[in-house]
């Protein structure tokens, strides 16, 4: 087994890093195959929400799997060398994790606008917070960590070198992140930035910690607070969200306009200082 491990990791550096990504159409069929899962479940009549919610969790656990066995099968390594050992955390990305995403909050809200609440019934409630905290929070975020952290920067920093890899696999993470939204150009720009910014930053503090844990417990407060549909800010209301910030028009660039608060400035700008924060880290300890 060692011997057959060694021969994947002495495979020449560009064929490691081809098929390294066929993690990612591996996740598109997992997902394909979790959708099919939940709408079977809602057939035998099962409540949707309920339906929804076990598609998700199937979709996390069979990809989390997937990611484990490529990383031994492709790259030769073992789960701990792709720093998904057991979770470790640092106190100051647990604080960053809630301080990047209340930091925007609290500046989008501080802009011209105006609140409206939703009074949903309690079924409604619960599958918001549900979907909140373990559909868009955890799931997505370890489930996403597993692949462009764990696996992919992996490869990449062994393939190429280690800044180049977290390079490539931060603009890789961007691009992703935009599939099947309809945006503008000048959107499309905004949020290529921010989300480019973002991979950087999940790049950084797990190369820094020597585990993905920190970057997920930071992408899954993001993706809660952001896009869990607890609070919705933006241009337009969300009215399956409990409660809306509805931004007046002060420019897409400052709002984020209809890409939401993920494409705004001030987004973007805290960010970066986090960003800046992770790299002194990182060239600290000598680690890039």
């Amino acid at each position: 087994m060692k011997q057959e491990r060694k021969a994947q990791a002495n495979k020449p550096s560009w064929i490691r890093i081809l098929l390294s990504l066929l993690v990612l159409p591996a996740v598109l069929l997992e997902q394909g195959i979790a959708q099919l899962a939940g709408q079977l479940l809602r057939q035998v009549g099962l409540p949707a929400d309920l339906c929804v919610h076990a598609a998700a969790l199937c979709c996390g656990l069979m990809v989390w799997l997937t990611v484990r066995l490529l990383c031994g099968q492709i790259l030769g390594l073992m789960p701990a060398d792709c720093r998904m050992a057991a979770p470790r955390f640092r106190a100051l990305w647990c604080v960053v994790a809630f301080a990047l995403p209340g930091f925007v909050c609290i500046a989008l809200i501080n802009l011209p606008g105006y609140w409206q609440i939703n009074f949903l019934s309690t079924d409604e409630l619960g599958a918001v917070l549900f979907s909140a905290l373990f559909y868009q929070g955890l799931t997505a975020g370890i489930v996403q960590e597993a692949v462009f952290r764990g696996m992919l920067l992996s490869a990449f920093e062994r393939g190429i070198n280690r800044l180049a890899g977290i390079l490539l696999n931060s603009a890789l993470f961007s691009v992703v992140q935009l599939i099947g939204q309809q945006l503008t150009v000048a959107q499309a720009v905004q949020l290529l930035v921010f989300y480019m910014l973002l991979g950087l930053l999940f790049s950084l503090v797990t190369v820094e910690t020597g585990n993905i844990w920190n970057a997920a417990l930071m992408h899954s407060v993001w993706g809660a607070a952001i896009s869990g549909g607890v609070l919705h800010i933006g241009t337009s209301a969300n009215p399956a969200a409990l409660a809306n910030y509805l931004l007046a028009d002060s420019g897409d660039l400052l709002t984020g306009g209809s890409a939401g608060a993920a494409a705004s400035v001030l987004a973007i700008v805290a960010c970066t200082v986090f960003v800046a924060l992770a790299f002194w880290r990182c060239h600290m300890k000598k680690l890039i």
